[in-house]
């Protein structure tokens, strides 16, 4: 495969491959439904109080207070999830979606739950690592052009969804735990000392491994301070950037607008402090569909 077709060169000299970290972004091209907008709507399918209020609560945090209130009236968590999967399947794909097949990606990391990546294909998926349930470090969907790993669960597999602080600081412990001392079931050395012996795989036992061998694009996804996991991950990674024993030839790309400048600028501010690189786009002011085109556009040219 060609440079700039599923690998880019970097500054030295390295072929790499890319990789997409999708968020929310795309979704909310169709009829601009929110998490906010779904959070209401799940309240109203429970049929919890009215007065439960959600502006200005972290969501891990609403999630909890969710469940709790669900409890007093005879709701266990289960149907809790499973309501959410159910308003999950009414989000559609937008105009863009078909354009991730072309992107020369290797592998798509998405914090959704929808399949609304998957349905861009006409035929079925091979499902790797099925058994993993609660959490999703390995679990994948496999096409021949690329892998899809939803990182946040999925709607099919209710229990996987991640929400609430106790499923985020359980599924950070996972995390570490391969970062650590690696998946002895899947025997596999801890992804530190792979990369310190500059030995990590090409293909990706985890989606932990494309924050070290893709150049990865995050596109469409706020990286909100409650994401404990992914800020855990991108700052542990700059640690080891640091340390000239940890081959890191990689780079990871956030795209924002430039109309958001402003409003995101503390957030910008952590992330290029922490090796991430900014890459801003120019449109008008809530041109989103604008915004998200061009977006592909870079992750296609691998720039």
């Amino acid at each position: 495969m060609q440079p700039g077709a599923g690998h880019c060169i970097t500054s030295g000299g390295t072929v790499m491959e890319k990789a997409l970290l999708l968020g929310n972004g795309l979704n909310r091209l169709y009829k601009n439904y929110s998490w906010e907008d779904l959070i209401r709507d799940l309240i109203d399918e429970l049929n919890l109080p009215q007065s439960l209020g959600i502006k200005g609560k972290p969501f891990p945090l609403l999630y909890e207070e969710i469940v709790q209130t669900a409890f007093d009236i005879g709701i266990d968590e289960s149907d809790v999830k499973a309501n959410l999967a159910k308003l999950v399947e009414q989000i559609k794909s937008s105009s863009l979606h078909p354009r991730i097949k072309d992107l020369g990606t290797t592998d798509v990391l998405t914090t959704n739950y929808d399949y609304n990546v998957e349905d861009c294909w006409q035929t079925n998926p091979t499902a790797v690592d099925v058994t993993e349930t609660k959490y999703s470090l390995f679990r994948r969907k496999s096409y021949p052009e690329l892998n899809i790993w939803h990182i946040h669960g999925e709607r099919d597999r209710a229990d996987s969804i991640l929400l609430g602080y106790s499923h985020y600081a359980d599924y950070l412990e996972s995390m570490r735990t391969y970062m650590f001392k690696g998946a002895s079931t899947r025997k596999v050395d801890p992804l530190r000392d792979r990369i310190k012996r500059d030995r990590l795989a090409s293909d990706g036992v985890s989606w932990l491994d494309f924050f070290f061998n893709r150049n990865l694009y995050i596109v469409g996804l706020t990286l909100d301070y409650t994401e404990i996991h992914l800020w855990w991950l991108i700052t542990y990674r700059a640690r080891m950037q640091s340390q000239s024993d940890y081959p890191i030839r990689n780079t990871v790309t956030y795209l924002y607008p430039k109309f958001l400048a402003n409003e995101i600028r503390s957030r910008l501010q952590l992330l290029k402090g922490n090796g991430v690189r900014l890459r801003q786009l120019q449109v008008s002011r809530g041109a989103w569909l604008k915004f998200y085109g061009k977006a592909l556009d870079v992750v296609r040219s691998g720039r």
